[in-house]
């Protein structure tokens, strides 16, 4: 399964970096990828609450999430 997710707030490299290592802290994240305004993450199906993951990016700064899709791959 792959969420990808609008961020608001992200800046620089050391903000995607922020992300990504709070993504990456997240139990049942296989993967993830990260750029300025979004970041995509990968885990197996039915193992993710979306609400972790937010509360990851949240967490790592003065970020919000804007938007978000799901799709199966």
């Amino acid at each position: 399964m792959k969420l990808n997710i609008q961020i608001t707030g992200m800046h620089c490299n050391q903000c995607t970096r922020a992300i990504e290592a709070a993504l990456a802290a997240v139990p049942a994240v296989d993967e993830c990828e990260v750029c300025i305004g979004s970041a995509t993450v990968c885990f197996g199906e039915g193992t993710m609450d979306k609400s972790a993951l937010f509360a990851a990016i949240r967490g790592a700064g003065s970020f919000d999430i804007r938007g978000f899709s799901a799709s199966e791959e």
